[in-house]
């Protein structure tokens, strides 16, 4: 986990990642431990989150789906070893097309981390669901992501909806140290 630890400081340092690091270092952990073959993340913006995932696991083929792929964001999956899928993840089509990739009828583990409207969320969750083994959530509790005038981001009421009627485990990585304010959160749900 040394080469994890030092990968989640670099991340923090630059900012490339909108997590917290007590959530995504448990994350880390997490999957550091189950050793997933392949994983998904929805989302990948700057690939913060993306570099953690590689780091937490080294053998695994990992995907990121992202309408937008920059040259830099190009180079930086070439340089951390995944693999960018341009598409919108809400499309079974674009599912489809990734489970082809990755030679897989079922993924291991699948982070939802792109759009945080309720809808986005939703459509994530019932098109990449059927096919994991486990599914992440960000920004489980309800915030706005800094912005107090903005409704509250979606993300957490889906949380909410699946994590009551989930039949496999549920954990939930959430910073409630002294003096951490009352947002983001990262969810998993193991699927049976």
């Amino acid at each position: 986990m040394d080469d994890v630890n030092e990968v989640i400081a670099q991340v923090m340092r630059t900012g490339v990642s909108a997590q917290k690091e007590v959530e995504i270092r448990a994350l880390a952990e997490y999957l550091w431990e189950r050793k997933p073959a392949t994983i998904v993340e929805c989302g990948v913006q700057y690939a913060g989150t993306t570099m953690i995932l590689r780091a937490a696991c080294p053998d695994a083929q990992i995907v990121g789906v992202e309408r937008d792929i920059s040259p830099n964001l190009q180079a930086v999956a070439q340089g951390t070893g995944f693999t960018l899928y341009r598409g919108d993840s809400h499309d079974i089509r674009t599912r489809e097309d990734v489970l082809r990739l990755l030679d897989v009828e079922r993924i291991d583990f699948c982070f939802i981390d792109a759009d945080h409207s309720f809808e986005a969320v939703l459509a994530d969750w019932v098109i990449w669901s059927p096919v994991c083994a486990a599914v992440g959530f960000h920004d489980i509790r309800p915030h706005t992501g800094g912005n107090p005038a903005l409704t509250p981001l979606g993300s957490h009421l889906v949380w909410e909806a699946v994590k009551a009627l989930a039949r496999g485990r549920v954990l939930e990585f959430i910073d409630d140290s002294p003096g951490s304010d009352d947002t983001m959160g990262i969810g998993v749900i193991e699927l049976v």
